[in-house]
């Protein structure tokens, strides 16, 4: 009130003198009339109650949108969702179209404080620019409704869903080599771009697609949320002044995981072969086992001189050389790629294995044509 009593005051005032001198100062009384109105309390309170009802409105625009169950059609920015590929508790994954070429399109749901999706698009950056071979593209990344998402290349069936597909639950003696050679050189280019992956196993590998060029023999690493960035920015190992938990998966996690060792490329690898070992046997001592510590025991009884040639039963003899090799790793070592590849060649041209077709070619024909 005191305010416009003061407003209306000066304004008679201006009308007074300007009839007097024959001048108008209309200008000058608006706009210190309209600076008054800027600061006066009234206005102040309506645009803060303004700005926090579009706070309100945009925070409830986000809960309404539940990401994680999107419809066919919906648009998440300029991509058109055409089905739902997975989800789990931090994430999930959508097919999506532009233009005609299909890709996957992955959300991070906020749920937890390490955000992995961040991680993943750092691992795919540093992997594009260094032009690997079997890591996904990143296409694109962006924001949607407070979500954070981002956009790759969109693969076939993981090799996990193709052992589950097969009635004896492992691949043939050939094109289990060749799947395992480029399983490892999907490894190498990881470490080379300075991540371990930490969670290697058979449902993080996936198969290409035969609409692409490179087709269903193509094998890709995916799904880096885990990742850990273990060298710094010197190039040098880092080193852990603290204890980790467990990370990865029961069944394939190395050693060094369940002592809570700081992780090291050897870990990867010797994940990879506890997958390559369950590609060849169709499975794993410890498969049926669910307490880590009783798993635990089994992975230390397998390192003897006894226990590892129960493990390798009925493996072809050069993947005794390679789990060795292994386990006698330092977790700071570079593991020696090249070693592993010419034992992996040494059992195709001994045992004159056929590498192609892949066991699942035939039938991936039909999966995309259905698609």
């Amino acid at each position: 009130m005191a305010v416009t009593k003061r407003m209306n005051d000066m304004m008679i005032r201006g009308s007074v003198d300007a009839s007097r001198t024959g001048a108008t100062n209309a200008p000058a009384i608006q706009t210190k009339t309209k600076s008054l109105l800027k600061h006066s309390p009234q206005t102040k309170l309506s645009t803060n109650l303004s700005s926090q009802e579009d706070r309100r409105k945009k925070e409830q625009s986000e809960k309404d949108v539940n990401i994680a169950e999107l419809n066919k059609n919906d648009r998440v920015n300029k991509w058109l969702i055409l089905e739902l590929i997975g989800k789990g508790a931090f994430g999930c994954v959508y097919k999506v179209g532009y233009h005609g070429e299909r890709y996957a399109l992955k959300f991070d749901l906020g749920c937890c404080a390490e955000k992995p999706l961040l991680i993943e698009k750092n691992v795919l950056e540093l992997a594009r620019k260094a032009k690997s071979k079997h890591i996904c593209r990143l296409i694109d990344h962006g924001n949607y409704f407070g979500f954070e998402y981002i956009v790759m290349t969109l693969v076939g069936k993981s090799l996990r869903d193709i052992l589950i597909e097969r009635k004896r639950k492992k691949l043939s003696a050939g094109c289990v080599i060749s799947v395992g050679l480029q399983c490892v050189e999907a490894i190498e280019e990881l470490h080379r771009v300075g991540f371990i992956h930490r969670d290697i196993k058979p449902s993080n590998f996936a198969t290409g697609r035969n609409d692409l060029s490179h087709g269903v023999r193509k094998i890709f690493l995916i799904d880096f949320g885990l990742s850990y960035h273990y060298i710094d920015s010197n190039d040098q190992i880092k080193q852990m002044k603290r204890s980790i938990g467990f990370k990865g998966t029961l069944r394939y996690a190395a050693l060094g995981c369940h002592r809570r060792s700081p992780p090291g490329r050897r870990d990867d690898l010797e994940s990879w072969m506890y997958q390559q070992i369950e590609f060849t046997k169709g499975y794993l001592p410890w498969k049926n086992l669910e307490d880590e510590l009783a798993v635990m025991n089994v992975k230390e009884a397998v390192r003897t001189n006894d226990g590892m040639q129960k493990l390798l039963k009925s493996c072809p003899k050069k993947y005794m050389e390679i789990m060795k090799y292994i386990c006698k790793l330092k977790h700071t070592a570079r593991p020696d790629y090249d070693l592993i590849y010419k034992l992996l060649r040494k059992i195709l041209f001994e045992a004159r294995l056929q590498e192609y077709p892949y066991d699942w070619e035939y039938e991936s024909l039909r999966y995309f044509r259905k698609k």
